[in-house]
């Protein structure tokens, strides 16, 4: 099972090693001293584990206050149909133990507590501005959330029957050890379902997947917050992200078989849902 008490205390030490990690001082190192727009470069951050980490949680505190709207606007009011499909694809439990990773303002958290009223969910993330407004909205008493890193989970090995995650793995500081940390928590024969912008094989199917997102993304990002890198973003962490058929030999790779995948978008968002083997019988 979540050990409750292992979650609400690693949220102090996992604030802590947040501060302790910051590359800068800087009191406005995120934000211009003048205008106080988000400044931080993309380019300056996705290159190691520790500078991503650090860029996802500055960059999603950022945008926690419109999270929710920009979600809407860049899928054309379709993220929520994704997510309710997704609640659709899971297995049928009495009252399996839930995890949403990434969990940002609590949508799948809240549509795991409607699909399994007798279910436990824990959401983590590791950006407070995003958890403050998942708490803030949470009427489910079965629905708990906490600041954590998905590469470094407070909770007991194999103790969670569901791993869900909406543009999680994607943002990941380090992929591989995301993926252990799901394989770790999860039960043997658990399931995992994750939501997210999808890299196409091929070189020109990529380029023009990459165009597309960052020009969209881009627009929205200097009408809302006067830099385009801040949805950009997406496009640029997308392009250091494995391609479909890489990302399923990947999950292969550590023990988990792949049981479904759905297309959204002509592709360029998918569905993903994956299940732990047995330790006997991972490849």
């Amino acid at each position: 099972m979540v050990n409750k008490e292992s979650v609400n205390a690693a949220t102090e030490t996992t604030n802590h090693r947040w501060s302790a990690v910051s590359p800068s001082s800087d009191p406005f190192e995120n934000g211009d001293p003048v205008t106080g727009r988000f400044v931080l470069k993309i380019g300056d951050h996705l290159e190691n584990a520790e500078t991503k980490r650090y860029y996802t949680e500055k960059n999603f505190s950022e945008v926690a206050p419109r999270y929710d709207f920009i979600t809407r606007v860049l899928s054309f009011g379709q993220d929520a149909a994704w997510k309710r499909t997704l609640i659709s694809l899971l297995p049928s439990h009495e009252s399996p133990v839930c995890l949403d990773l990434a969990c940002g303002t609590g949508d799948i958290a809240f549509l795991l507590a409607g699909k399994y009223p007798r279910g436990r969910i824990a959401g983590v993330d590791i950006t407070e501005p995003m958890l403050d407004i998942a708490r803030h909205r949470n009427t489910h008493p079965n629905v708990s959330f906490a600041n954590q890193d998905m590469g470094s989970l407070y909770i007991v090995s194999e103790s969670v029957d569901i791993v869900t995650g909406g543009y999680a793995l994607r943002n990941a500081p380090d992929l591989g050890t995301a993926i252990d940390e799901v394989s770790r928590v999860l039960k043997p024969w658990g399931v995992a379902a994750f939501l997210d912008f999808s890299k196409p094989g091929g070189k020109i199917p990529q380029k023009m997947e990459y165009w597309g997102l960052k020009t969209w993304t881009g627009l929205w990002g200097t009408l809302l917050h006067g830099n385009h890198e801040v949805y950009s973003y997406i496009a640029e962490s997308l392009q250091r992200f494995p391609d479909r058929p890489h990302l399923r030999d990947i999950f292969r790779g550590k023990g988990f078989s792949v049981i479904d995948s759905r297309l959204f978008f002509g592709g360029v968002t998918e569905l993903l849902m994956v299940q732990k083997l047995r330790h006997s019988e991972a490849p």
